[in-house]
């Protein structure tokens, strides 16, 4: 029939929104038909109810932890003038899992509110595996997947994009652990070597003390941002920021 003549299908279900090309959705309200003006009016034409931080939304992006997405922000607040920009009108949103088995379920939440997504977890089993299904499951994409990959090493972590320096004394004059040994230089993802470390010293590495230090390194990051990336690794952060810069300059992001 399409091919004879025009079909107009309405509905309100958000997954059949066109996200890239707004004012191709048409809204019917009052016996009249418009081109909708942007993304926040077609949930509220909808009765989407979004999160009062994601109201605004136009992109969110999921890391694993809460001290990821401190650390994100501040880094992406000095690094890019667009991102800045838009963290700070709410237009981009940084969300954590809590946990990267989670992220399916997260995907399938926000695809509901009408957001484009972009997911940056740790480059380990949970994370590839995470991955990997919610593209199974056709909730992502590769484009919109970056993994926190360093060279050399198999598996890695967030942390590993840092420099030690950053957090060293604090990490000594808290635990009284020495970084600079051997079991801390090597190609084990951050974690590990924490742990080898932490145990080579004679101390605890519990999930209590883990969740302690990576707190303390986002704050760590928040307040020295410029001097907190390892510049001999820090491509994959590079190529994150750069896939964001380009999607909240487009004009889906502007609609």
């Amino acid at each position: 029939m399409a091919r004879q003549h025009q079909i107009v299908v309405t509905t309100h279900c958000p997954l059949f929104v066109d996200r890239a090309h707004i004012e191709s959705n048409i809204i019917v309200s009052g016996s009249k038909a418009r081109p909708a003006k942007s993304t926040a009016e077609i949930r509220t034409v909808l009765g989407v109810r979004a999160s009062d931080n994601l109201t605004h939304a136009n992109w969110v992006l999921i890391v694993e932890g809460e001290s990821d997405s401190r650390a994100l922000r501040a880094l992406f607040t000095i690094e890019s003038a667009s991102l800045r920009s838009s963290l700070r009108n709410a237009h981009l949103v940084i969300d954590h899992l809590w946990g990267a088995g989670k992220l399916s379920y997260k995907l399938t939440e926000l695809r509901n509110m009408l957001c484009g997504l972009h997911v940056f977890l740790d480059n380990d089993d949970s994370g590839r595996r995470a991955t990997e299904k919610a593209q199974k499951d056709g909730l992502l994409k590769p484009l919109d997947l970056h993994l926190a990959t360093c060279p050399g090493k198999k598996h890695s972590e967030w942390e590993d994009l840092l420099l030690p320096d950053l957090y060293g004394d604090w990490v000594q004059t808290t635990y009284g652990v020495a970084l600079k040994r051997p079991s801390f230089q090597n190609q084990k993802p951050w974690s590990e070597r924490m742990s080898d470390t932490f145990h080579a010293n004679g101390k605890p590495w519990t999930d209590r003390i883990k969740t302690e230090v990576k707190t303390h390194l986002s704050e760590l990051v928040e307040q020295q941002p410029a001097s907190a990336l390892n510049p001999a690794i820090r491509s994959a952060f590079d190529s994150l920021k750069t896939a964001l810069e380009q999607k909240v300059s487009a004009k889906s992001a502007n609609a």
